[in-house]
């Protein structure tokens, strides 16, 4: 019998202030003066969820379990099945003013196994609190993690990000494993 594990589940957020950095010599004829537009002094920001949601999906058991990173598992077992629960309250408080640069999505997880697949998606802004009806705007997935690990991956690319996007109102989190299904 196939058991999908998963030990802790995070969100990292990489963002700043936009700094300009001016380019001396412009082009030689307007005057014009180009410059590079960077985020200075960037904050990494890593935070778990305190809430999870397996409404309408078959979820995981004891899903809150993967709130923290302390070797106790949110687990799926079965040979043909899959498993969902929706993370969410992470709790960031990024500013207004800042500009978000990278997303990652962290799993820690493993499987005893081949034949499991662990998908992890991020919803866009206020996606319902149900599996059902939740709307990805990016995610990621690793096959046959047989040994524990965590695996980062980056969701940056999927939409432009702004601070609003991680209020507790809006942030969910999907995270699936995949039993015998391709």
């Amino acid at each position: 019998m196939r058991l999908s594990s998963i030990d802790h589940l995070q969100v990292r957020v990489t963002y700043g202030d936009v700094v300009s950095t001016p380019i001396p010599g412009g082009d030689g004829i307007s005057g014009f003066v180009s410059s590079i537009e960077t985020v200075g002094s960037p904050t990494v920001d890593t935070k778990s969820p305190t809430a999870n949601n397996s409404t309408d999906c078959n979820g995981f058991s004891s899903p809150s379990n993967a709130h923290a990173s302390d070797n106790v598992y949110a687990t799926g077992s079965g040979d043909i099945a899959n498993f969902s629960t929706m993370y969410r309250t992470f709790g960031f408080t990024i500013p207004a003013s800042k500009t978000i640069t990278k997303v990652e999505l962290l799993l820690e997880s493993k499987c005893n196994s081949t034949g499991v697949t662990h998908v992890i998606d991020i919803g866009t802004p206020g996606s319902p609190d149900t599996c059902g009806n939740f709307n990805s705007v990016g995610s990621g997935s690793v096959f046959d993690p047989l040994a524990e690990a965590v695996r980062a991956f980056d969701v940056t690319a999927a939409k432009v990000w702004v601070p609003a996007d991680f209020d507790n109102a809006n942030l969910r989190v999907l995270v699936t494993a995949l039993h015998g299904q391709v």
